[in-house]
């Protein structure tokens, strides 16, 4: 009876250290976090704060010693997880991240960086400065627009890369981004004599912003990365548009596919928009009025499927639509027919009057970057297979 007992308390005791080992200490197959918290505006290590990890319904608090180094988890795989440290006089700081899979049987440490930044520090005028590429004159048109991003640009490889353990690449290191810095609002001001002014306070202490110049004259647009508080201004130089830049990449025709709706699909190497000193319907009338159709008479009974005589007024339904830098032609049989045989096929249809199509890069304005579609295929105009002949 006692030998009976014993074994009894043998499992009961090995039962309980598993229990305890599950709850705490380093069970297999988990991950842990270390690293260290800084101030991001003067770089100092902290050791006043706290960090937490939270994934499902999980909440786990993590270890700071006298140093400033912190220990966190465990945490289980097949989750997404946060990230958050508090520190008295600091802007909220919250990660979140994609969840990690399965380890293997052993666990795995990971050191990870953080920085935090005064929630009182107000950020100084901040000026863009823009020059032109390819005259001294400074711009007086367009607007430079900061938008948080959550790549800044002390993270960038090179660019004042913080401590941190860098990936098998060398690529990245291994920071905790802030994503709460993502939720403040995107800013623009007017380039005025060649400057972009963000008065004080206007930007945040120690978020990252992508700044982009746009609409200036004749030039295309700029973007970069800029760290308010950080980095103490911005100076670009924006290039004007180049017309021979603008080219066809790929048009459906190329593929002498059949198409039984005849649509024409144009992609070119950039996104574009028509000329506006052209009214679009005046474009799309003279494809309209150019367009043609191959259609034998197959059953030789002398009836033939013809086009209605264009009367300036769209009879063949033509419609030329510009999404980004896809350009789609598309026709109606239906309504474009003046005479039907449905016993004959269209073998294919053919837009002409590309030379009429005309097409700029988006935001640009200046007129030489203007170059019709006729140019572009190379002089003809493109046909669609429709059927078998």
């Amino acid at each position: 009876m006692l030998a009976r007992f014993m074994d009894r308390s043998r499992l009961g005791l090995a039962a309980l250290a598993l229990l305890v080992g599950a709850g705490c200490g380093d069970t297999g197959n988990v991950y842990w976090f270390t690293g260290r918290v800084y101030d991001g505006a003067t770089g100092t290590r902290l050791t006043g704060y706290s960090v937490t990890l939270q994934y499902r319904d999980v909440t786990q608090t993590g270890d700071v010693d006298e140093q400033g180094r912190y220990v966190l988890g465990p945490l289980y795989p097949s989750a997404d997880y946060s990230v958050i440290v508090a520190a008295n006089g600091y802007r909220t700081f919250m990660s979140h991240n994609m969840m990690r899979t399965s380890p293997g049987v052993a666990s795995q440490t990971f050191y990870y960086d953080a920085y935090v930044y005064p929630g009182n520090a107000v950020v100084p005028a901040t000026n863009v400065l823009v020059t032109l590429g390819d005259v001294p004159t400074p711009p007086a048109d367009g607007v430079v627009r900061m938008q948080p991003t959550s790549h800044p640009s002390l993270t960038q490889p090179g660019v004042n890369t913080p401590p941190g353990v860098a990936t098998a690449t060398g690529a990245e290191q291994q920071i905790w981004e802030n994503d709460e810095d993502l939720q403040f609002r995107a800013v623009s001001r007017p380039i005025r004599t060649g400057v972009a002014t963000f008065e004080p306070g206007t930007l945040v202490f120690g978020v990252a912003y992508q700044w982009t110049i746009e609409g200036v004259s004749g030039h295309q647009n700029l973007s970069g990365t800029f760290t308010a508080g950080v980095d103490a201004q911005v100076a670009a130089t924006v290039q004007p548009y180049n017309a021979a830049n603008l080219a066809v990449a790929f048009h459906s025709a190329s593929l002498n596919a059949i198409v039984p709706t005849g649509e024409l699909v144009v992609v070119m190497n950039q996104p574009v928009e028509f000329d506006p000193t052209v009214i679009p319907a005046r474009m799309v009338e003279a494809v309209d009025t150019g367009l043609s159709i191959t259609s034998p008479d197959a059953n030789a009974n002398g009836m033939l499927n013809t086009l209605r005589s264009d009367s300036n007024a769209n009879d063949h339904n033509v419609s030329i639509a510009i999404a980004g830098n896809r350009i789609t032609f598309t026709w109606d049989r239906n309504t474009a027919l003046a005479t039907a045989d449905a016993d004959d096929p269209i073998v294919a249809v053919t837009y002409n009057n590309l030379s009429e199509v005309r097409l700029q890069p988006v935001g640009n304005r200046d007129p030489r970057a203007v170059r019709n579609l006729n140019e572009l295929v190379g002089g003809r105009g493109l046909s669609v297979r429709m059927a078998a002949q």
